[in-house]
């Protein structure tokens, strides 16, 4: 018996010794961890910007009834608020370029990035997608129609960019929305 109980202490003291070295292990860490973010692999460093925050949409000055307009300046995702439509189907318009650090638009060094929009119907806890389109950053203007919207839901989209650009590069653009109602 008192060499079973020996063997026992042995035993938890080599777990307890290898469990403190793990921890110890598992708290080291490095500013160049990578981590996979919607699949695709992310610096610890640039996990602050993979989501840049809320698009505001205003309803424009001239035409308040029937359009609404917004902005965007997105490196990974952004959503914009919420909005109702007062017709059963709705088209989005829109244009962006890719702007590096400095201001400048560089375009021509992105030539085919891409980015979307998808348009989701807000239902409370379930969100159904309604509608999307992917477009090119090149400064040209693009649209896609959504039909068989409900005029009573809400509604809300979202702005996705293609695929990773350098830090501080972003894709930066703006559009409207058709049978746009504010909130």
């Amino acid at each position: 018996m008192f060499k079973m109980k020996k063997l026992l202490a042995s035993v938890l003291v080599v777990t307890m010794l290898a469990s403190i070295g793990t921890n110890v292990f598992a708290s080291s860490s490095s500013n160049n961890d990578s981590y996979w973010v919607n699949g695709q692999q992310v610096n610890s460093q640039e996990l602050d910007e993979l989501n840049e925050g809320t698009i505001e949409i205003k309803p424009s000055e001239k035409r308040i009834d029937s359009k609404g307009e917004f902005g965007f300046t997105v490196s990974w995702t952004t959503t914009s608020t919420k909005f109702t439509v007062d017709d059963t189907q709705t088209t989005i318009s829109v244009s962006a370029n890719i702007v590096n650090p400095a201001g400048y638009n560089v375009n021509q060094l992105y030539p085919d990035h891409e980015y979307s929009i998808v348009l989701f119907e807000d239902g409370g806890l379930f969100h159904k997608k309604v509608g999307m389109g992917t477009f090119y950053a090149d400064g040209d203007t693009y649209e896609f129609t959504t039909t068989g919207l409900d005029k009573s839901e809400t509604y809300y989209f979202k702005v996705n960019n293609g695929a990773k650009l350098p830090g501080g590069t972003y894709v930066v653009g703006s559009g409207s929305v058709s049978n746009y109602v504010h909130p």
